[in-house]
């Protein structure tokens, strides 16, 4: 697929995300490595909004947002 120039996004890789887990299931908060700051969903749909919508002649491989550790 790469080769013929159909995809833009390869792969998505958005790191530690605070989703509706956390609250349904606290116990899975436990599992967030100490200090790291999780990431809104809002951001990551705002980046990957972002990067799908670049001129056709761009290519993405990667994104990767990662959590910061305070």
């Amino acid at each position: 697929m790469y080769k013929k120039g159909k995809c833009k996004v390869s792969l998505v890789r958005p790191g530690w995300v605070d989703t509706a887990l956390f609250t349904k299931a606290p116990e899975y908060k436990k599992l967030v490595p100490l200090g790291v700051k999780v990431t809104d969903p809002e951001k990551i749909a705002e980046v990957v909004y972002f990067m799908i919508n670049q001129p056709n002649n761009v290519y993405i491989k990667n994104i990767s947002l990662e959590a910061w550790y305070n």
